[in-house]
């Protein structure tokens, strides 16, 4: 089986929402969490800078290629069993829109937690419990 490492940003609200409920969704066990924020983190081995990793998600697999913003979303969904919603994003005429929402959204993605009332750099680690 393919395992997939998510590189996400912990203190965006909306992505650590994103992480632990896609963490409860990991029964097979296939998806480590990776948060880009902690201390000592260095992106080194994967090839690329840190502000591409904080420009949008990104996905290492076990057996493939590092992939990043809607491609890293198909694969976690596949993993975690939400084929149709992956198969809502690998649509082929409307992929290239899901890709440009999701890097508007990832620009955004502090003022987008602000506005909906969420905290932005609240420290909690992916069973939800926050300091």
């Amino acid at each position: 089986m393919n395992t997939l490492t998510i590189y996400y940003d912990g203190q965006c609200a909306i992505c650590s929402r994103e992480m632990r409920w896609l963490s409860g969704l990991n029964r097979h066990q296939l998806l480590q969490f990776v948060d880009i924020q902690q201390p000592g983190f260095d992106p080194a081995h994967l090839g690329v800078s840190f502000a591409d990793l904080d420009r949008e998600i990104h996905v290492s697999q076990s057996d493939g290629p590092l992939l990043r913003g809607v491609d890293a979303f198909i694969a976690i969904y596949r993993a975690v069993d939400k084929k149709l919603l992956a198969g809502v994003l690998a649509l082929p005429l409307i992929k290239p829109l899901w890709q440009w929402l999701y890097l508007r959204f990832a620009r955004n993605r502090y003022g987008i937690s602000r506005l909906l009332g969420m905290r932005v750099g609240a420290k909690c680690d992916l069973q939800g419990k926050c300091r």
